[in-house]
């Protein structure tokens, strides 16, 4: 048996949340983030020489975010943990984190699902305009975002479906908009490699694409600056604990705190909303090929 071999179940890893600036925190206590609410200073040419600047007042609001406490824990036997080959102890820790890292990306998609307002709330297809394709979406989306937040956005944030529908899309001579290599045809839209972040599946209209499993909602983008966003997070502890329930058992476990924030400025983010435009890509299962007779997994005793 190839100890060092072992497969842990699936986890899915965190495109969404790496994407966000990460800012370290150490406990489940409030942050607090002041927003500015009003110009300040009434800047303008002077009318004339020695004349006051006009009176100006600043204002500004507490957003308030309460980060929440992520942990599991499995019990298992001393036996175990002591006669284990490879150390159990490391294959539940990093199936721990897997679980960890899941519940961060959710959290994050979450956020931008619910986020109180947006730049600009582009339907797709659309009725005026009608858009021909979703790029030609996406460029609109990011123009709201310049307008509004007045900086360009980074990213497109969507759903594994929906970033397998923008790489389909073909104009009307049936060429791909998206080509997946450095010298595509001279129409397309966007780029499928780049490697701006670690979870870049492509770039459209000059934006970096990065889908998520934990986007369920295929119809969903978000094009955003995401400089503007936040996650705050702890390090992560992995913890062990003996004889919890005796000395035949040990208790190990995963321990952090996180919260994202994506409403510091609220104009940073376009939602793109295709109603039911973008169907799911066909999960196309399989019938398993036959197994050779020492290739069927041992039976459990």
């Amino acid at each position: 048996m190839l100890f060092e071999e072992f497969a842990i179940i699936a986890h899915g890893a965190r495109p969404w949340a790496d994407t966000l600036r990460r800012v370290g925190i150490t406990d489940a206590n409030p942050v607090n983030i002041g927003i500015q609410m009003s110009p300040g200073a009434v800047v303008a040419a002077q009318a004339s020489e020695n004349t006051a600047p006009t009176d100006g007042s600043f204002t500004a609001n507490l957003l308030t975010t309460s980060p929440k406490t992520y942990t599991g824990k499995v019990d298992v036997s001393r036996q175990l943990v002591d006669g284990s080959n490879p150390a159990v102890d490391g294959i539940i820790y990093a199936d721990a984190m897997g679980a960890y890292n899941e519940q961060i990306e959710s959290a994050v998609v979450t956020a931008f699902e619910s986020a109180a307002s947006y730049a600009a709330t582009i339907i797709f297809p659309g009725t005026a305009p009608v858009y021909a394709n979703l790029p030609d979406a996406i460029i609109d989306a990011g123009a709201s975002v310049r307008k509004h937040r007045k900086a360009p956005p980074r990213v497109v944030l969507c759903s594994e479906g929906a970033w397998a529908f923008i790489s389909k899309e073909k104009d009307q001579q049936g060429r791909p908009l998206v080509t997946t290599g450095y010298h595509g045809p001279v129409n397309a839209y966007g780029l499928g490699e780049s490697v701006t972040y670690g979870h870049v599946a492509g770039e459209v209209v000059g934006l970096s694409v990065v889908p998520s499993w934990a986007q369920a909602t295929d119809n969903h983008l978000f094009v955003a600056k995401v400089d503007d966003c936040l996650l705050l997070e702890s390090s992560t502890f992995n913890f062990r604990y003996e004889e919890v329930l005796g000395p035949e058992s040990i208790r190990l476990g995963v321990w952090g705190y996180a919260a994202p924030v994506v409403g510091r400025y609220a104009m940073a983010i376009a939602k793109i909303d295709a109603g039911t435009t973008i169907p799911a890509p066909q999960d196309v299962d399989a019938a398993p090929a036959a197994e050779a007779e020492g290739d069927k997994p041992a039976a459990k005793k």
